[in-house]
């Protein structure tokens, strides 16, 4: 049956009379979603759609992707092979620029910002890299390890190891990011049994400076070191292999670009494997019951691979609801398909949909998520790993998020408390998020700053669409809330901890300052995420 603008005009004119009615915004959502075009054109009878200005931002100076900048570049290099970066760092530090490498810019944080050179190493330094004949010590499996260029994207990493019979042992949702930035920043898969990136790095290649301004080189290896030193010296003049400090190696593997700029990683892989996938919206209360045991089920020859948990932080007919996604290993070959917005998406439409509702008439924002959940829905769907372990369309929208990990101990009582506040916020001041609530679990880690490290990890991420009024006060806000908790900011999204925080959620600081003084005696690599947690003064 046609959908006329009628349709369209009568469900948005009972919404506004009544923004807290579910069924109502569900039937706004379903006609948005079958005739986006004529829903948009019967919003702007009504009123203006707003601006798609970038989120609680005043005009930047420079942006690549989410990477915002209040000043440009002094230059933007795009070195193609080692020696090329050797010289342009040289040339920099020569002229007393400071530095910084970038992956693609997707991410929210200012740990990419810099005055002077800015590296996107996406542009070109985005090879697999061969191991040498001889080059690994004897008994190391060259087969379940893989070497590339800072710049190598996920799907570069992933592409690779299939046509090789391999993946990663873990990987964040959306291919485009790089994975050398990802594991910089804290990033992470899911899965109670993994860790996050940083753990899967068993090598690492620096370009740095020192205290004279030359530039330096060296490979830090997780001890006790996959390099056999004859070799790798007679392979790699001038880079020092370092194979037996454990605190330099978990310093490097989460450093937010602070001690130099890492020109390839080497990193364990598994041999390939397919996703299961299974998403069920159910009550938060059903979900939270589920919730030990789910935990627990997750593993190598266990029943799950993973679980993702999207919950809707606002009530809906006094319940909180979300989508429980179940992944599953199995050799079984691909077959099925996600719900239509995982799969292809209309971001687009679910974007100007929500973006027109909360600058308007904010209070359909809880029944709007609440469809748009429901729509992510599927029956049991298998895919390729890298797929399967992938977001999906979805990552298209146009966000800004921050993300924070709390302890997996006790984390359903965290849940409970961060929805009442949630909650209680919009309530009081009309300031909503306007994406559901992420939950992604992680095994400890062993990066001295990753999120995740020295504890199992729940990252919770509160995505924000774009022009959402007062978000970045939101998100500022969310982050204080879960401070008390332990409440650690993914350095790659939006974090505006204050310094004297730092200490207080990190308990071996000091040994990756000690780290970051022997690395960056200069400052470099110093920059306005540096300034902020204040790590030159301490």
């Amino acid at each position: 049956m046609a959908i006329l603008d009628s349709d369209h005009n009568d469900a948005i004119a009972t919404l506004i009379q009544n923004p807290g009615d579910a069924g109502q915004a569900q039937r706004v959502f379903d006609l948005a979603r079958q005739d986006p075009e004529g829903a948009h054109h019967a919003r702007e009878r009504v009123m203006p759609a707003p601006a798609a200005l970038p989120l609680d931002l005043v005009t930047q100076a420079f942006r690549r992707h989410n990477l915002s900048m209040p000043y440009t570049p002094e230059v933007v290099a795009q070195p193609a092979s080692l020696a090329e970066l050797v010289a342009t760092m040289q040339t920099a530090a020569t002229s007393w620029q400071p530095m910084k490498a970038i992956g693609d810019g997707y991410g929210f944080a200012n740990t990419g910002s810099t005055k002077g050179y800015l590296f996107p190493l996406v542009s070109k330094l985005t090879r697999v890299l061969p191991f040498a004949a001889g080059e690994l010590k004897a008994g190391v499996d060259a087969d379940h390890l893989l070497r590339f260029e800072g710049g190598a994207s996920i799907d570069v990493v992933t592409q690779a190891l299939w046509a090789r019979g391999k993946a990663v042992l873990n990987q964040p949702g959306y291919e485009r990011l790089t994975y050398v930035g990802t594991m910089s920043s804290g990033g992470h898969g899911s899965g109670t049994w993994c860790g996050p990136l940083s753990d899967h790095a068993v090598a690492l290649h620096f370009v740095t400076l020192d205290a004279q301004g030359q530039v330096t080189q060296f490979q830090v290896e997780k001890p006790p070191g996959i390099s056999d030193p004859g070799p790798f010296k007679a392979q790699h003049p001038g880079v020092e292999l370092i194979q037996n400090d454990d605190k330099l190696f978990d310093a490097c593997t989460v450093a937010m670009g602070c001690l130099g700029i890492i020109y390839s990683a080497t990193i364990k892989v598994r041999d390939k494997y397919n996703i299961s996938e299974q998403r069920t919206k159910l009550r938060w209360s059903e979900i939270k019951a589920r919730l030990p045991t789910l935990l627990g089920e997750q593993g190598p020859g266990k029943r799950l691979h993973s679980i993702e948990v999207w919950i809707n932080p606002y009530l809906i007919d006094g319940e909180a609801w979300g989508v429980l996604g179940e992944r599953t290993e199995t050799n079984a070959a691909p077959h099925g398909e996600r719900a239509l917005v995982i799969e292809y998406g209309g971001p687009e439409f679910l974007y100007r949909l929500i973006a027109w509702w909360v600058q308007h008439f904010p209070k359909a924002v809880p029944g709007l998520i609440n469809a748009a959940l429901s729509a992510t829905q599927s029956g049991v769907v298998v895919m390729e790993a890298p797929k399967g372990l992938n977001f999906g369309a979805t990552n298209l929208a146009p966000v800004t998020a921050a993300s924070c990990g709390v302890p997996t101990d006790g984390i359903a009582d965290v849940v409970d408390q961060l929805l009442s506040w949630f909650q209680q916020r919009a309530d009081q001041t009309e300031s909503y998020i306007t994406s559901p609530l992420g939950l992604r679990f992680v095994h400890s880690a062993t990066a001295l700053m990753s999120p995740s490290f020295g504890r199992d990890t729940c990252m919770i991420e509160a995505p924000v669409l774009l022009g959402t009024p007062r978000a970045r006060e939101t998100l500022d806000a969310y982050h204080d809330f879960l401070a008390p908790f332990g409440g650690r900011p993914h350095w790659g999204q939006v974090n505006d901890m204050p310094p004297d925080r730092l200490g207080q959620l990190y308990p071996r600081l000091q040994d990756f300052l000690d780290c970051f003084q022997a690395l960056n005696p200069k400052g470099f690599f110093d920059n306005d995420f540096t300034e902020q947690l204040h790590l030159r003064r301490r």
